[in-house]
């Protein structure tokens, strides 16, 4: 429970000191900075502060990188809209590359697109950008401080889920192959796979001295191998063994492997990457073309659909569920916005938003924008202060239905044929890190050790893209599905028995790498 407060009060933090201080307007451009919170959730304390301090840090240069060319350019939105394009191209290819999740891209974009709005504030760019970084700090400090009551929170909740969700699928053995199998199924991977990770990050697994949670999360792996092994609807259940004594899985590649696998045009961050580029320059454009007040309003909503990778069908969903919750969000706003909120009450109010965008965004994005939305017009309005609260509505509404509407055209235009071609990149990519891990089964313990790890991150990859696939073009997905089977049962085979594998068993895995490759380049 302090996990969840100090983030209400991530905001305040920053913000009442600015208060006290005599500064309420620069008490409003706290919350940018305090913005980073949300990207801390659920992440062991030994990386949390890295990440909040990263995507601080990037809400503070795009902040000011806006707020200065705004300056020098007289507000010609000409001139702004292609660098929030920028910005919200390359945020959404790194945040991606290291699959980071919710919330996304789209809390940078916002912060770019309110510092093009500062130049009304009266406070130069330095001062104005100084602010931000004090919310910055503030959103550290508030992200850190439940590890001075429960240091390892995070990594204990990550196991417990991690046992929730294989005690539901145990509880479908047995049953017919339905969504809810199936998703009770993924769930718990899903989950074990999150644990593991979160305990790496934690400094919590090792050979020498495992901890106890990692000995809880091993227990709980095991046992969801042996169901699936159980499972009747799994054909390739046979092949998958259990984890030999004294092993624990392995955590997160490096941040450059990471961003530097993802780096090929057919990779999904490096296609979301230009999807976003191109959805945002159109819908700022076309916005400001057709003379909208804020068209960086809606390269916003474009990045809302899109800054998440997704597929065709859940982009979709995606969008639909943004202008749903932007039209519920702008009538939360002109009920705020008649009550003048302002100094504290105006900070307790944009905490509050904060509260319920981080307790929403990763499970309904309806939800969840209808708490984006009055907190995006409450910074707008107070760095603009003196329009009408209908009149900001009205154009706001507009600006999102252009910016879901070009994000929409992007995703279907742009995936006709880039769903498979991702996959089918992301299996090859996998199958090379699986040849890798087995051409090195002689090398030293550390070696083999990182080339699984990363064998690894690629096999989690080549299932995302799959998936992907699979709900936007079912009819080619059915027919290559039994490759795709095929690669994943190879590349957890090769994980779990290369360093015991004798010559002649490398041999024959790397005859099925050669099957396997061949099959996949003949669909």
């Amino acid at each position: 429970m302090a996990k969840r407060h100090s983030r209400k009060f991530s905001i305040s933090i920053a913000a009442v000191v600015a208060l006290m201080l005599g500064h309420p307007r620069e008490a409003v451009l706290c919350s940018i900075g305090a913005l980073a919170v949300l990207y801390g959730e659920n992440r062991a304390y030994r990386i949390r502060w890295r990440v909040v301090l990263a995507v601080g840090s990037a809400n503070v240069a795009s902040f000011s990188l806006t707020m200065l060319v705004s300056h020098i350019s007289s507000v010609s939105y000409f001139a702004i809209i292609p660098l929030i394009a920028v910005i919200a191209a390359t945020t959404t290819y790194v945040m991606n590359s290291l699959r980071w999740g919710a919330p996304g891209p789209v809390f940078v974009v916002l912060a770019a697109s309110v510092g093009a709005l500062s130049p009304y504030s009266g406070l130069s760019v330095p001062v104005a950008t100084m602010w931000v970084a004090v919310g910055v700090a503030g959103a550290l400090i508030a992200t850190m401080t439940p590890i001075l009551v429960d240091p390892l929170g995070p990594a204990r909740r990550a196991v417990e889920a991690a046992e929730k969700a294989v005690d539901a699928f145990a509880s479908n053995i047995g049953a017919s192959p339905t969504e809810r199998h199936r998703t009770a199924k993924h769930t718990a991977g899903a989950a074990i796979h999150h644990g593991w990770a979160t305990l790496r990050d934690a400094g919590l697994v090792s050979i020498d001295s495992p901890s106890t949670l990692a000995h809880s999360l091993r227990a709980a792996h095991i046992r969801f191998l042996t169901l699936v092994a159980r499972d009747p609807t799994n054909d390739a259940a046979p092949e998958i063994e259990v984890l030999p004594p004294a092993t624990f899985p392995l955590g997160r590649p490096t941040v450059r492997f990471r961003l530097r696998r993802a780096f090929h045009y057919r990779a999904q961050p490096m296609v979301a990457a230009l999807r976003v580029l191109i959805s945002t320059s159109a819908a700022g454009a076309i916005g400001a073309s057709i003379g909208l007040e804020h068209p960086e309003w809606a390269m916003v909503a474009a990045v809302l659909v899109l800054g998440g990778a997704p597929d065709r069908i859940a982009g979709s969903y995606r969008g639909i569920q943004r202008f749903i919750g932007t039209a519920v969000g702008i009538v939360l706003f002109i009920a705020v916005y008649a009550w003048e909120p302002h100094g504290l009450v105006l900070v307790c109010v944009l905490g509050l938003l904060l509260f319920g965008i981080e307790l929403t965004v990763p499970r309904n994005y309806a939800v969840a924008a209808s708490f984006i939305t009055p907190l995006a017009l409450l910074l707008s309005t107070s760095m603009q202060p003196g329009h009408d609260a209908l009149t900001v509505s009205a154009y706001r509404l507009v600006e999102t239905a252009i910016g879901v509407s070009v994000a929409l055209i992007a995703l279907w235009t742009m995936s006709w044929r880039e769903d498979h071609r991702m996959q089918r990149h992301a299996e090859l990519q996998c199958l090379s890190s699986i040849a890798a891990v087995v051409d090195a089964y002689s090398s030293d313990a550390q070696t083999l050790l990182s080339l699984r790890r990363d064998a690894q991150f690629d096999l989690i990859g080549a299932a995302l893209a799959a998936d992907a696939a699979a709900r936007s073009v079912p009819s080619w997905a059915r027919t290559q599905w039994p490759t795709h089977v095929r690669l994943i049962v190879l590349g957890y085979k090769v994980l779990a028995r290369v360093v015991s594998a004798t010559p002649s068993e490398v041999a024959d895995m790397r005859q099925e790498i050669g099957d396997v490759r061949s099959a996949l380049l003949s669909t």
